[in-house]
């Protein structure tokens, strides 16, 4: 099956919708492994994603553990991943603050990720954020 077979259990996870959810998976048990959007989700990334707690629960589950840990979306998220990605846009988003708010050791959050090449597609440090940040 492709993405676009999926696109009820796509706007079910959305809308937050468990009984369509079990009924499809149910119907279509390998949808709860499945890639469910043209970028790789699964219903679990999508359920994290807009923090459909319930549903992430019943999902996590019904998935094989093995699943959980081996399942990426096209950007190599795992739904764990995906899930924190958002919480902190959304955090972001309401106060941007946070991102220059040092925590108790007086790091500030947009500093040590400037300092993780992993965090960048590029895999390289931004020298350009690493001065910004020495000038703080």
């Amino acid at each position: 099956m492709t993405a676009r077979n999926y696109k009820e259990l796509y706007k079910a996870v959305r809308k937050g919708d468990l009984s369509k959810i079990n009924q499809f998976i149910t119907e279509n048990p390998d949808a709860v492994s499945a890639n469910i959007t043209c970028t790789k989700r699964t219903a679990l990334h999508v359920a994290a994603m807009v923090g459909h707690l319930s549903i992430v629960k019943m999902l996590v589950q019904k998935m094989p553990k093995e699943d959980l840990v081996l399942l990426t979306d096209e950007d190599g998220f795992t739904a764990l991943a995906a899930a924190i990605t958002y919480v902190a846009l959304d955090l972001l988003s309401k106060c941007k603050e946070l991102a220059v708010t040092p925590d108790k050791d007086g790091v500030r959050p947009v500093y040590a990720l400037a300092n993780h090449p992993s965090a960048f597609k590029s895999g390289r440090r931004l020298k350009f954020w690493q001065e910004c940040l020495h000038r703080c």
